[in-house]
């Protein structure tokens, strides 16, 4: 998967989520089925390995470990900027937040927003 593909996996799935993923028990899925953006690019047991370390930010995965998530092909910074726009955006206006941020990710990246 490459960074378009991400972008595109994360983005539609999130505005059809329309809420953001909050959970003491997983940093990429929650017990109400709603999930992060990296959350929606992962399988669930790697999520749940990723979950059992001290430090389960994306940007502190090593490459084996964004290898066998299926995310090789893809910028660690721009899998940062991804989740960034999922946790800073605001729950009762969070399609219209992660649009925003979505949109300057995808310029900042050179890639489309998907329709």
């Amino acid at each position: 998967m490459n960074n378009q593909e991400a972008f595109n996996i994360a983005y539609t799935r999130l505005i059809e989520q329309g809420q953001p993923s909050s959970s003491n028990s997983s940093c990429y899925y929650s017990r109400n089925g709603l999930k992060c953006a990296i959350g929606h690019l992962i399988p669930e047991d790697i999520a749940q390995k990723w979950d059992a370390l001290d430090d389960s930010s994306i940007s502190r995965m090593s490459f084996g470990s964004i290898y066998a998530a299926g995310l090789a092909d893809c910028n660690v910074q721009f899998l940062t900027d991804l989740q960034d726009a999922h946790d800073q955006s605001r729950t009762g206006t969070f399609v219209d937040d992660f649009k925003a941020k979505a949109s300057l990710i995808a310029e900042a990246w050179g890639l489309y927003v998907p329709e």
